[in-house]
């Protein structure tokens, strides 16, 4: 088949191959080892008639990012353009008879051009598939970008190059001011991680505009994850005007800022302070309504979820017209904090049934072959209740090969009939997230939950 037929669009040029083996021996980036050329099919015509080549060659076109297809025609006293053709073309043979035909009527000439290529023509996936075949997809995939910081999370065995790395993205990338790599696994208990600087500023003072929202915050003291702001936007869908919202462990705001465009109550919670000042500062900075805490996790769902919220309400019934969703992104440990609620079961051995109006969004991490029931059962176990039959599991994104982010969404069970104090003195489990000083290298004092 002749160049054009079928009209399919010959795909993006790639260039690695003109790349010099020597590069793969660089410790520090020196562009000059990128120096090469290349012979390009083109298309000599008058100016007049660039339009009408383009159109009439557009499925064989040179297409390369940041490269123009129309240029000058070199040639001594010359007005006219080359306009440049897929490198897959290599002769005049390969074209099809229409556009033989057009150049014949239009005086156009197909001529072989020799274009010089430096370090700039090329992307930096190219380069790094050059200088790291083996590695290039960890590289390529393993980085995302917060405002004008790009974040990697680099290999062990890609640390001899994680400077060349850094200053490959800081070059290739325009945004990019400041590139860091991650030096440990999340902080659980202030949900952030340690890095060094790789290359550029050392800046980490951050904004981020995310679904009409903007987000400012220091990312080396909080958690940010870009990879969520699909998940974000799905939840806020969910959410209704007249509804309330409880964000557990609610960041700089992801959730609660976008939420509080639309409802009016908006409890947002997280025990880092630095997130704390900064969920706050975002509530100003996007004019929306926040109460911001600065509470353990176990606290906030005691005394401001339940205390304050559920308890005050009559019974379940009267809740029928508005909705409380309690938010619990913490996909580590987030369904440990639903010993919370199976205290209170323990505590007033009163009947139960299902509440209709509050729903908990509960995310959690999995590592079987069927996440969706890995998921469901360990949030039954820990409350000491079937949550299946109004749950639904949602997948959020793959976080390693054997590892999925899953949010489970259920009706929480609740007493059937009011209960007017339901504060309990020990909010206790195996497990802790509070502040060092305050014991949370060991499970919580008190009796324990029943698990």
């Amino acid at each position: 088949m002749t160049a054009g037929e079928g009209c399919l669009k010959l795909p993006f040029v790639d260039l690695v191959s003109l790349i010099p083996d020597t590069v793969k021996k660089m410790n520090a980036l020196d562009k000059s080892l990128f120096d090469s050329s290349i012979d390009v099919p083109a298309i000599k015509c008058l100016p007049a008639l660039c339009g009408m080549v383009q159109k009439e060659f557009k499925y064989i076109l040179f297409n390369r990012p940041h490269f123009r297809k129309i240029i000058p025609c070199e040639e001594k006293n010359s007005k006219d353009r080359l306009i440049l053709l897929h490198t897959h073309i290599k002769t005049k043979d390969d074209l099809n008879k229409k556009q033989l035909d057009f150049m014949e009527k239009n005086r156009c000439t197909f001529l072989i051009h020799h274009m010089t290529i430096s370090y700039n023509d090329f992307t930096f996936d190219e380069i790094v598939k050059k200088i790291f075949p083996e590695n290039t997809k960890d590289i390529v995939t393993s980085f995302e970008t917060v405002g004008h910081i790009a974040h990697l999370n680099l290999k062990p065995t890609m640390f001899d190059h994680k400077k060349l790395i850094g200053e490959l993205l800081l070059d290739k990338n325009k945004n990019i001011k400041t590139v860091v790599n991650k030096t440990n696994s999340i902080e659980e208990t202030f949900r952030f991680f340690k890095m060094e600087l790789l290359a550029g500023e050392d800046r980490m003072n951050a904004t981020v505009h995310e679904h009409g929202c903007v987000f400012e915050f220091d990312y080396s003291k909080v958690y940010w994850n870009s990879r969520l702001q699909t998940e974000h936007q799905r939840i806020v869908k969910e959410i209704s005007p007249e509804d309330v919202v409880y964000d557990v462990f609610a960041g700089v705001g992801p959730f609660s800022i976008p939420v509080a465009k639309k409802v009016k109550e908006v409890y947002a919670n997280d025990l880092n302070v630095e997130s704390y000042k900064a969920l706050k500062h975002n509530a100003e900075l996007n004019k929306v309504q926040v109460k911001a805490y600065n509470l353990e996790g176990r606290e906030f769902l005691d005394q401001i979820v339940i205390e304050e919220g559920i308890c005050k309400t009559d019974t379940c019934e009267s809740l029928s017209n508005r909705k409380k969703h309690i938010i619990m992104n913490l996909p580590a440990i987030a369904p440990e904090f639903l010993d919370v609620f199976a205290d209170k079961y323990a505590t007033f051995n009163l009947p139960l049934k299902i509440h209709p109006n509050i729903l908990i969004h509960c995310y959690c991490f999995c590592k079987t072959k069927t996440p969706e029931e890995e998921a469901i059962l360990r949030v039954s176990e820990i409350l000491q209740v079937d949550i299946s039959p109004t749950s639904k599991v949602h997948f959020v994104r793959r976080v390693a090969p054997n590892k999925v982010m899953m949010c489970v969404t259920f009706n929480l069970i609740w007493f059937e009939h009011k209960v007017e104090k339901c504060s309990c003195t020990n909010i206790t489990s195996e497990f802790s997230r509070k502040r060092p000083a305050e014991g949370g290298d060991i499970p919580m004092e008190g009796k324990k939950t029943r698990l």
